[in-house]
């Protein structure tokens, strides 16, 4: 990753401000991990974004929400009760980053993983943080206005140069894969039928 400018530092420091300040008062409402969550599915897809100029400032904020998610949860909310599944799936996820011990570059390695076993137990943080069948509609009420934002922009862009659909064979907004795509429509309609139908 290219290093910061003093002007972008200073930018994503006002927003780190600005951000922790709207989770704040959000929090009063809703539970922060599940506005964090949301955070992460607008920025995930959008941090992969190659035709975005500020897309490595993006990557350190979807770093940043991922930490945050995780030490919330496990420091502030104490979510360590998340069943025999999540255990399953943590010790998988541990094997999983371990296993970049055996690469060329096993720091490399252990980095880049070691950010995907703090996602997945921020997201099971997120799971357990659901208590009952109302938590579970208004946490999947948050996800769904996080993705609903990232899908409503993606849409803008392609109403705004519609030759993106025709440019190659596969359909490319902002430079996002367009399986990403594909992954955050599919999940806002799993949502939206759950929503629906609960």
């Amino acid at each position: 990753m290219p290093s910061l400018t003093p002007t972008v530092l200073l930018l994503l420091i006002c927003a780190a401000l600005v951000g922790h300040v709207a989770l704040l008062i959000l929090a009063y409402r809703i539970h922060p991990l599940w506005i964090l969550a949301a955070a992460f599915l607008v920025t995930e897809r959008f941090a992969q974004a190659i035709d975005i100029p500020m897309m490595y400032t993006l990557k350190y904020v979807r770093v940043y929400v991922t930490v945050l998610m995780f030490l919330l949860g496990l420091l502030i909310y104490r979510l360590v009760r998340i069943g025999a599944a999540g255990w399953a799936f943590l010790v998988f996820v541990t094997i999983f980053t371990l296993g970049a011990l055996w690469s060329d570059y096993p720091l490399l390695g252990l980095q880049y993983k070691g950010l995907y076993w703090l996602l997945a137990a921020g997201g099971l943080m997120v799971a357990a943080s659901v208590r009952n069948s109302d938590d579970a509609r208004t946490a999947t009420r948050v996800l769904f206005v996080g993705l609903a934002m990232f899908l409503v922009l993606v849409l803008i862009a392609v109403i705004q140069t519609p030759s993106q659909l025709l440019a190659t064979s596969r359909l490319r907004v902002y430079g996002i894969n367009a399986n990403g795509l594909g992954e955050a429509g599919a999940m806002l309609i799993a949502m939206s039928l759950y929503l629906y139908y609960a």
